[in-house]
């Protein structure tokens, strides 16, 4: 389902997860929790901006030349992890440079060496910082699109919990 208008975006995906703090929390939990936050977080930009997105792990995909693994793509975020012995800086760069047009990909890393072959390629790059600051605005979008709630927020809308941790009440 490939939608026009919008640059392809190619995500350096370990590479901007140690670069957002609310993504890279999550190594504690393992590095499969950290893809699924990034993901979670690129979601948006498909949602909301139209842009198809991969997002793009190193070498754990098939060896011997095999196509790497796609999974999680039907909510327009492509997660592709790499062939055994493959970096994502690879895969990116062949990518666009493979493409017909190659300022039809957007490459957002901070890799310097990876953003300085691809901008030579003519794909543009997206720094992490300013990413996040496209994901933050289609996420505010989305918030600000949500209708307004009619029902009152209760006094404690997690009353139900109290109970389960009593070292928290007040008082105690």
């Amino acid at each position: 389902m490939e939608r026009r208008g919008q640059p392809h975006l190619l995500v350096d995906g370990w590479n901007i997860a140690h670069a957002w703090s609310d993504v890279s929390i999550h190594w504690r939990e393992g590095p499969a929790a950290v893809a699924a936050a990034l993901e979670a977080r690129l979601r948006v930009l498909y949602n909301r901006a139209g842009r198809e997105v991969t997002l793009v792990f190193d070498g754990r995909g098939p060896a011997e030349g095999g196509a790497p693994p796609a999974v999680g793509t039907g909510d327009g975020v492509c997660v592709v992890y790499t062939e055994a012995g493959v970096s994502a800086d690879a895969y990116m760069e062949r990518r666009v440079g493979e493409a017909g047009e190659p300022a039809a990909f957007v490459v957002a890393t901070g890799d310097r060496a990876l953003a300085n072959a691809v901008f030579a390629m003519g794909a543009e790059v997206l720094s992490p910082r300013v990413l996040r600051e496209e994901v933050e605005r289609c996420e505010q979008a989305v918030l600000r699109s949500l209708p307004p709630s009619k029902e009152p927020l209760a006094e404690n809308p997690f009353g139900e919990l109290d109970g389960l941790f009593p070292e928290n009440r007040k008082g105690s």
